[in-house]
This record gives C-alpha cells, sequence and structure tokens, in this order.
C-alpha cells in the first residue's frame, strides 16, 4: 500500500521549496540594490528620485515597462 508520501511528494516539497529560496533571496538582492544609491550618493538618488516624480503617467508607466522588460530578458537569459 501506498501511503501518498512517496518520491514525488517529496520532490515537489523540494521544489517549492527551491522556489520559495529563490524568490526569497532574489527579493533580498532588489533590497540591497536599491540601497546602494541611497547609500553611497544619497544626493543623487533624491535627484534622481525628484526627477521621476516630475514625469507624466504615460512616461512613468514607459519607465516601469522598460524594467519589466529588462528583468524578463535577463532571466531568460540566466535560465537559458
Amino acid at each position: 500500500m501506498r501511503s501518498g508520501c512517496g518520491s514525488s511528494g517529496f520532490l515537489r516539497l523540494a521544489r517549492e521549496t527551491n522556489v520559495s529560496q529563490s524568490f526569497l533571496a532574489a527579493c533580498a538582492l532588489v533590497l540591497v540594490l536599491e540601497g546602494l544609491l541611497p547609500l553611497l550618493a544619497p544626493r543623487a538618488w533624491r535627484d534622481a528620485f525628484r526627477r521621476l516624480t516630475e514625469l507624466s503617467d504615460g512616461q512613468l508607466r514607459f519607465v516601469g515597462l522598460l524594467s519589466v522588460a529588462i528583468g524578463a530578458i535577463l532571466l531568460a537569459l540566466v535560465y537559458a
């Protein structure tokens, strides 16, 4: 009789753990990278942030679209 906790259940749990760890590591890396500019050059960061707040909604959406596209391309290159 099978108890339902066979190797496929273990592999699924291991995959879910790896995904969780990878996601947390990615979030931590984003925080580290986001914190570098204010840490090293607070005046430049403040000026850049001020310029971002002056962009129109369409321009800001385009910046967001570029960020998503570049991130997706980098992920595809890493996992290719």
